[in-house]
């Protein structure tokens, strides 16, 4: 039984994952047909104009004759019946001629800008052209044989079926697709480690796909598309194009969640928009971790400073990352100017400082070193605490005594390890 998902949601986690650096991209022939404003050819497409181009009866006059076959068993029959007219070479070399394709100006330049937003970890693709290629530049070019790794760089677009600058890596008649389904293929055994570590958006599928179950067949190695139905988890999503009444709703069939468009380019405009969103909000969020106050004068418990720590908490690696740089970097000017002669004022800025990170949990999430960094400036604060030893520095003890109830209990008793272990014995005093 699976639970209730809106639109709404799977749209957010598709945004989510490209901000985490965790989506991947599928793509079909529909991505190709909405790129070239209708003229790529879908499979049976294909196979009709390698009949024409090579001199074969088109399969599809009579229906009787296809009936129970696939369009692999079909595309292995035009082969057989193709060797006096170049077999297979014939055929991969009318493949060639029919997918040299280009994109359409305005969708490339749609589709183009919202992939750039949006930044896939990689695409894997059944299309033998290269348009893919067109609206993603910063990419590396895959056949079926080469190793699949993610790169920082640019990203891998595999093409699971070949493409037309490998002709020999082809993959279209029945006879391919079993040796593409082998336990033992590379591509098999890498294409299922990549989808159990992924959330993939299947683009220009229609339900039912042959490659789509061939996806699903795939990533069932690990077991991922049974568990994610069971558990209700959004791991596999696919965009289905319907021109004339697309659902609003959300539907969940065979281990896949199912959103409805009429316009592809749209809708990765639409997920784009929700990327650019949370990458703002991430580099506000960082902005307030790392800011830099005047004249000693912090503003805490602020609603967007604290939405701003529970966001990173949560964020990818990257993001927070760059927020523990912001952190150093802030923490330690403040130290140096609360070190500095006549710099007791700053004490208080560094007392609030401390206290707004250790008031949330967000730091136990942080590397050890910068809580001990926090205990460490504390413990010298902690030294000109009161009225002993001169009691220089009362307003951060009196705003220490009003504030330090709102540290976070576990992250209290951790401060007391580390204050143990590195005798920090004026923090153990006033904590």
């Amino acid at each position: 039984m699976t639970t209730t998902v809106t639109r709404a949601k799977v749209i957010n986690r598709i945004a989510n994952q490209a901000v985490y650096g965790n989506l991947g991209i599928f793509a079909g022939t529909g991505l190709s047909i909405a790129l070239t404003g209708g003229i790529a050819p879908t499979f049976k497409g294909i196979l009709e104009r390698i009949c024409e181009e090579i001199g074969l009866a088109d399969p599809f006059v009579d229906p009787k004759k296809c009936i129970g076959m696939s369009f692999p068993q079909i595309a292995e029959k035009i082969e057989q019946d193709a060797i006096s007219k170049g077999g297979r070479t014939a055929i991969v070399q009318a493949i060639k001629n029919i997918c040299s394709l280009q994109a359409e100006a305005t969708v490339k330049e749609k589709i183009e800008k919202s992939l750039g937003i949006i930044e896939p970890s990689w695409f894997i693709t059944t299309n033998y052209d290269l348009l893919l290629e067109q609206v993603y530049p910063n990419h590396i070019l895959l056949h079926p044989k080469e190793k699949f790794a993610t790169n920082p760089k640019s990203t891998p677009i595999f093409h699971l079926h070949g493409h037309i600058r490998s002709p020999e890596h082809i993959v279209i008649t029945e006879k391919d697709y079993a040796e593409l389904m082998s336990p033992m293929e590379y591509r098999q055994i890498k294409l299922a480690t990549i989808m159990a570590e992924s959330t993939v958006l299947m683009i220009g599928y229609s339900l039912g796909d042959i490659n789509v179950r061939s996806a699903l067949k795939i990533a069932d190695a690990f077991g991922v598309s049974k568990k994610s139905a069971a558990s209700g988890d959004i791991k596999f999503i696919q965009t289905v194009y319907n021109p004339t009444s697309p659902s609003p709703e959300v539907t969940f069939k065979d281990g896949i969640w199912v959103i409805e468009t009429d316009n592809i380019a749209e809708l990765l405009n639409e997920i784009a928009e929700k990327v650019e969103k949370k990458k703002r909000a991430y580099e506000q969020a960082i902005r307030l971790v790392g800011q830099k106050f005047d004249h000693g004068a912090l503003s805490t418990g602020t609603t967007e400073r604290i939405e701003a720590f529970e966001l990173i908490e949560k964020a990818p690696g990257e993001v927070r990352a760059e927020a523990y740089d912001k952190f150093k970097e802030s923490i330690e000017s403040i130290w140096s100017s609360a070190r500095s002669d006549g710099g007791f004022e700053h004490y208080e800025t560094l007392v609030k400082y401390c206290i707004d990170y250790l008031s949330t949990k967000l730091i136990l999430s942080l590397p050890p070193y910068f809580l001990t960094s926090i205990a460490e400036k504390l413990n010298g604060f902690a030294g000109y605490y009161g009225t002993t030893h001169g009691g220089q520095a009362w307003a951060a003890s009196k705003y220490w005594n009003a504030h330090k109830c709102e540290i976070e209990e576990e992250v209290n008793s951790e401060l007391t390890e580390i204050s143990k272990s590195n005798s920090f014995s004026s923090l153990l005093r006033i904590l």
